[in-house]
This record gives C-alpha cells, structure tokens and sequence, in this order.
C-alpha cells in the first residue's frame, strides 16, 4: 500500500476529522495489515435452462463479474458475498432471471501490488463455510497464502481496536494501481458481544470510493511482540455499513472443519471451463425478493 489517509476521530456526535500527516500508530497498523487484504474477482455465466447451453455477454466467456475484497486467515480467506453470488450485483441478469439460471465461472485474485490477476483454483462453492448470512465467507485454502493470515478472535468482551477502511480513487477493477488504494486508518472502542454480530459504523468522510473494511486488535502474543487479532469485518448495508463479528469460534475449530467436509462425496458430473455448481433459484433470488418489498 503506496498511502494512507489518517484519520483522528473526535467523539462528538457523527464528527470524523481527517489529519493531514501520518502518526506513528497508524503506520504500525498498516505495515501490520497491508498484506492481510486482497482483490477478488468472481465471473458467472448464464445456463439455459431449456438447452443448457451456456452463455456470456457481449463476446465474453463471462456474462459478469464482480470485484470485492478478500481477507487472510489462518489457513484460508473471508470473501463478501459479490463473490458468492455476484449476479445479485448485476443490473443486466434481471432480465434474463426467468429463462437462465447463474454459474459460477472463474474466480482471480491479486495482491494490491500486483499488476495481474491470478486464477484462484482453490475456491469451490462445497467447501465455503457461510460465516454471516448473505454476506461473510470463509474458504478454506492452505495453499494461495502459504496457511499464512490474521488470527481470528472469537472471544466477546471490549476490544481497544483500530478501524481500518479500504478506499479507492474511482471503482475496484482488475486493473486498479496500487497507487490508488488508501487505507483510512483510526482508533475505535467496540464492546464486543455474545449474543450481537452487527454492529454500525459511520462510514469515512472521503471524496474516493469506500470499498469495506476490517477491525483489528493489536494484543501481545510474545514479549516484545504484537499480534493483530481480526475482530470484525466492515460491510456495506444499504447505504449504511456495519462492522460484523462473524468468528464466534476459530476457524480452525472441529465444527467449522467439519462443515467444509460434509459434501466431500458427491456424484461426479462433467464440468467444463471451471465451472462451479450454482446456488438453487428460490436462494438466488431471495436478495432481489427482499429488495421489492421495501
């Protein structure tokens, strides 16, 4: 990450003020999550459901795509849900909802830093572990990142953490300079508990595009050593955003393992291109149905 933008916040009743000068504390914070965060990109396309051919748009292998942020864990990831079912997501599907139903094509992943997207082979709908309904995930993978991400704390209680939101100078795109990015960074307060996993938050006052965000904990691991615990995920609800506490036990825990494991034995069918199974049609059109009614 080339910037960060800091942020001093003054609890006076929805008053952020931003600083202009970087403070020791908050360049501790990024250098400790700057490679924590990633891009994700997730492509679909469209399965006639009369001659089961398969479609893209406009001369693409894919009818869409989305880009959302990707989180390390302790061997695997967390990913929103643009990534689980990005046709939601896309104004052009509603036309086609009656006739076709969505599938998950390819999924691609990058460093801020890089230049490139890389395929992600890893990600495979039958091993996601829903973490928060409809919007936080979990994909088991030792591979991409070496095991290698934050540790999660699923512990209540009050947590003298730091909010660290993602922003960018116009839209998230596979092409997006890392130039681009900036981390608005700032101390919050956030009592933690048992029975609750949303929790709101005013977003950044900024002139870029607020894509998420993640709360962390700074606690001492080692002498002389801190740790960075992942406390919460912020994501967008409406056009407000909530900080979600979504690790009520560890992901490395027996039940969650177990969850990941439930379908390892399915029937074998043919797929082609990549192609991942596709939500059924009463949860694919759910969000959409919630949506209306408002």
């Amino acid at each position: 990450m080339k910037k960060i933008i800091s942020f001093l916040v003054f609890f006076c009743p929805l008053h952020v003020m931003a600083q202009l000068f970087y403070s020791p504390n908050q360049q501790m914070v990024e250098s400790a999550i700057r490679n924590g965060i990633f891009i994700l990109s997730q492509d679909y396309q469209l399965k006639d459901t009369t001659t089961n051919e398969y479609f893209g748009r406009n001369g693409q292998e894919e009818f869409g795509k989305t880009f959302s942020l990707g989180i390390k864990v302790e061997k695997g990831y967390c990913y929103l849900d643009p990534v689980q079912r990005p046709w939601l997501y896309d104004s052009n599907f509603e036309r086609y909802r009656a006739s076709h139903v969505p599938q998950i094509y390819k999924t691609r992943f990058k460093e801020f830093t890089d230049s490139l997207m890389t395929e992600c082979a890893s990600f495979n709908l039958k091993k996601s572990v829903e973490l928060y309904p409809e919007t936080v995930y979990y994909m088991p993978d030792p591979v991409s990142f070496k095991g290698q991400g934050f540790h999660t704390d699923p512990t209540p209680g009050n947590k003298q953490g730091w909010v660290v939101w993602v922003v960018v100078d116009k839209t998230l795109t596979a092409t997006t300079p890392s130039d681009s990015i900036a981390y608005l960074i700032y101390r919050k307060e956030l009592d933690v508990k048992a029975d609750s996993l949303k929790y709101a938050i005013n977003a950044p006052t900024t002139t870029q595009t607020v894509i998420g965000g993640i709360f962390v904990e700074p606690v001492q691991s080692q002498i002389g050593q801190l740790t960075f615990n992942l406390i919460g995920v912020i994501t967008p609800e409406g056009d407000k955003w909530n900080i979600l506490t979504p690790f009520k036990q560890p992901l490395s825990s027996p039940s969650v393992a177990e969850a990941t494991e439930e379908n390892e034995l399915t029937p074998a069918r043919e797929e082609e291109n990549g192609r991942d199974e596709v939500y059924d049609n009463e949860r694919t059109n759910k969000k959409k149905d919630k949506k209306r009614k408002k």
